[in-house]
């Protein structure tokens, strides 16, 4: 899956991909681990809590200003 951010083309995972765009689809809500859970990882997969805190980082470091790599 990729994403395209100022221009550039970042490539992201198939979970990384769902949950960003369930958060832009409800931008400005606020949710808790266990609802994004249950919107994103809906198949049964053993993912915890606190997993989405990993997934939420490394889409931050994909997608801000400081985590774009250079071209």
């Amino acid at each position: 899956m990729t994403v395209r951010v100022q221009g550039v083309t970042v490539v992201t995972t198939v979970r990384e991909f769902r949950l960003l765009e369930y958060l832009a689809r409800h931008r400005g809500r606020i949710f808790t681990r266990d609802q994004l859970l249950d919107a994103v990882w809906k198949e049964g997969s053993f993912v915890t809590p606190r997993s989405i805190d990993v997934f939420v980082r490394r889409l931050r470091e994909k997608i801000e200003p400081d985590g774009i790599p250079a071209i």
